[in-house]
């Protein structure tokens, strides 16, 4: 069951939710394994309890008194060593570690709403800047700014080999033949299932898997030939199946028909969107 949810590589698979979702035993195995966890806990606590083979939480390092809690750091959840902000803080300056004073965040707004000469904050300032900087320069703009020659002169040879790499791999993929794309297609999905970035073929429920054979049909399509390729895009024209993907998996239409070139069209994207795989 683990190894369902976590990788070789000791991480929690990208896809562990969606394999929940649509596993109720495993979803019930979760639960019963991280049982000392309040009803309604996050399911990714779960998922770390059950990564790090934790039995239940141990106690606060600052009070003793109650178990700890778990922390979201951006997109990262782990497990704190404390039950509270207040113990965190309090064992923080025990162990000599600077602490923010009350009021640095009104200091650092402060900072930030200062006029500059310009009459726009300071702020405002950077971030027309930095804007200004990528338009014009680019990644190139970082090699630029460095003073010590050696420095610039390994990044841009860096820069240089990255460049013949990507020229080598859009050679390959231009030239190659259909045996030569569906072998390197091949090691890519074993690569990618492996390290549990992707859900294998053989546990896609049956639609999934209809629905993946008409992309890749669809992919294979002189698209460009059809009437508003030139203005596709989001807000704009939408590639349609007139006869919708769920229609045709309901009805037994092989993905060959639904994929083909005859039944493409590009339409507006609300009319798309309005369909929801309902034949008009």
């Amino acid at each position: 069951m683990k190894t369902l949810l976590v990788n070789a590589n000791n991480k929690i698979n990208t896809h562990a939710k969606h394999i929940l979702e649509n596993n109720d035993e495993l979803l019930e195995w979760l639960k019963s394994e991280t049982s000392f966890l309040e009803v309604g806990s996050h399911i990714m606590w779960r998922l770390i309890c059950v990564r790090d083979d934790i039995k239940e939480l141990p106690l606060c390092e600052k009070c003793a008194s109650d178990k700890v809690r778990f922390v979201k750091n951006g997109t990262v959840f782990k497990l704190s060593n404390t039950c509270s902000q207040q113990c965190a803080k309090s064992l923080a300056i025990q162990k000599g570690h600077k602490v923010r004073s009350p009021d640095w965040s009104k200091k650092l707004s402060d900072s930030l709403t200062r006029i500059c000469e310009s009459g726009k904050t300071v702020a405002q300032e950077a971030s027309l800047k930095a804007n200004e900087t990528k338009k014009l320069m680019r990644y190139k703009s970082s090699v630029n700014h460095l003073h010590t020659p050696e420095i610039r002169a390994r990044i841009s040879e860096s820069l240089r080999t990255s460049q013949k790499f990507k020229d080598s791999v859009g050679t390959f993929w231009r030239n190659a033949t259909n045996s030569q794309l569906e072998e390197r297609l091949l090691k890519i999905r074993q690569t990618r299932e492996s390290k549990g970035d992707w859900v294998p073929i053989e546990r896609l429920s049956e639609y999934q898997q209809y629905s993946r054979a008409v992309r890749q049909i669809t992919r294979k399509q002189p698209i460009h030939s059809l009437e508003g390729h030139d203005n596709r895009g989001r807000g704009k024209l939408h590639l349609d199946h007139i006869i919708p993907i769920k229609f045709g998996f309901d009805n037994n239409i092989p993905p060959d028909v639904i994929g083909h070139i005859s039944n493409l069209q590009f339409i507006p994207e609300s009319e798309n969107c309005s369909k929801q795989g309902k034949l008009k």
